[in-house]
């Protein structure tokens, strides 16, 4: 055999022997990825900072409610798609991600929905409703800063209903069905609160939206003493616009506590009294 030849076959051979040592070794990771054991689950709340409706010991107590063991179980036997599920099924919970690391931990990553407006009114309601169109119940252990409405609040599903709210969450209507009343006033009551978050002054000067029996709505601000007639929602930008010019014509010399009522519910008009 020539040394070019010699030199073919020894390349040959090597090749060969590190094809088989890499699936020898490829084999002993598998198994020993196979053999892995679940050392821990690490939860983590991404929002947690702004609200406080899922925890950690939340989605711990969920996964033990829910018969879900995975501490000491081989991480190949954890169903990580029936974990996210199992997570995410729970109403604050909007989405949930989880994955596991090669050090033997589970992680599941939490977050939470964001209300908008929390109701609490004379006909019994106690909800929060979210920004994606959620009705959550009211938690005793957490709270958030949000505009609170009440008096008589004309909502279009039970007092106990917990989940999506069809007008508010993308379902469409049939051409045969139309929007009840109800479902109006809540779409008008969203949407005015959502140009109230959008705007800086009166994101800080709304704290509450009372609706009267009539379906005329009050507004009560964080600065002064006066409540605010608004009337039925309908051109409440032009409405407060006007009030705006009044705050800065009017009560920027006589004083925010000088009157108890302001009515600017008609137009070209902001009535006081006292």
């Amino acid at each position: 055999m020539t040394g070019r030849w010699r030199i073919i076959a020894l390349s040959v051979l090597l090749w060969g022997s590190l094809a088989a040592y890499a699936v020898l070794a490829a084999n002993h990771c598998s198994r020993r990825e196979r053999e892995r054991v679940c050392r821990g689950v690490e939860i983590t709340v991404t929002d947690s900072t702004e609200r406080g409706f899922v925890t950690p010991a939340i989605v711990r107590n969920m996964l033990v409610n829910d018969g879900i063991k995975i501490t000491g179980r081989k991480i190949n036997e954890l169903n990580t798609l029936q974990i996210e599920k199992a997570v995410a099924s729970r109403g604050y919970v909007r989405r949930a991600r989880v994955y596991s690391s090669l050090d033997g931990w589970l992680h599941i990553e939490v977050e939470q929905r964001r209300p908008s407006l929390r109701v609490q009114s004379e006909n019994g309601y106690g909800v929060y409703l979210t920004d994606d169109g959620y009705a959550l119940p009211i938690q005793r252990y957490a709270s958030t800063d949000v505009p609170i409405v009440t008096g008589i609040v004309p909502l279009p599903f039970a007092r106990d209903f917990s989940g999506p709210v069809p007008c508010l969450s993308g379902q469409t209507k049939s051409v045969e069905k139309k929007y009840t009343k109800n479902e109006f006033f809540l779409q008008n009551l969203i949407n005015f609160v959502g140009f109230l978050e959008e705007d800086s002054f009166w994101k800080g000067q709304v704290v509450q939206i009372n609706v009267l029996a009539n379906g005329d709505v009050e507004l009560v601000p964080r600065v002064g003493a006066c409540v605010i007639l608004l009337g039925p929602f309908d051109g409440y930008r032009e409405k407060l616009d006007k009030l705006m010019a009044f705050y800065r014509k009017g009560l920027a010399f006589e004083g925010w506590n000088k009157y108890a009522y302001l009515n600017i519910k008609f137009k070209g008009q902001v009535v006081c009294s006292n």
